[in-house]
């Protein structure tokens, strides 16, 4: 998740650094904390009123599940934030409210923490090598032990494939160029 700190045009400059520090949050959390915040600016006069009347977030969630664009939700305080991070929905808007996936009661396509949750231990270790040896090179040696006709090894690579955690970069001949995979599985599989 990602989101972006809107400042308004008129914002005084001796609120910029506290609005930025109201906003910040890493690793599940905010700092610094509400109590902290507001001992620190006292002897300025700066408020958080004063701050959630010049800014606001746009929070960048994770990708809707069946059209995979990013989930946005605009937020004007830490609750709201947090709320938001918490019940965020696998599905955006337009596709809740026109995909027809939804009306027919047809099964939504897994999200990749989903689907990571499903693999096997071999299909595991298969993605996390994908994922930790990068190259094709890398990957054939040490996951296919050099022999590209193991069928076995294709299926694993091919359901990957199926469940949307990899995918095959190929040339115009076919032949493989890469193996990718979509960057918001890595923190699943730490």
């Amino acid at each position: 998740m990602n989101y972006q700190i809107i400042i308004g045009s008129s914002t005084p400059e001796e609120l910029l650094v506290p609005i930025s520090q109201y906003w910040s949050y890493k690793n599940g959390c905010f700092s610094p904390l509400p109590s902290e915040f507001s001992d620190k600016w006292n002897s300025n006069k700066i408020d958080i009123t004063d701050i959630l009347k010049n800014s606001h977030c746009v929070l960048h969630l994770m990708p809707c599940v069946l059209c995979q664009m990013t989930i946005k939700k605009e937020v004007n305080s830490r609750n709201e934030f947090r709320e938001a991070v918490l019940t965020s929905k696998l599905v955006c808007e337009n596709c809740n409210d026109f995909s027809p996936y939804l009306e027919r009661g047809l099964p939504l396509p897994d999200s990749p923490e989903s689907s990571i949750n499903k693999l096997n231990i071999e299909e595991l270790r298969v993605l996390s090598g994908i994922v930790k040896l990068k190259t094709k090179f890398k990957i054939y040696r040490h996951i296919f032990n050099n022999n590209l006709n193991d069928y076995d090894t294709w299926a694993i690579i091919n359901n990957l494939q199926k469940m949307k955690l990899i995918s095959i970069e190929r040339d115009a001949s076919w032949k493989i160029k890469a193996f990718n995979y979509d960057p918001s599985i890595v923190s699943f599989l730490e």
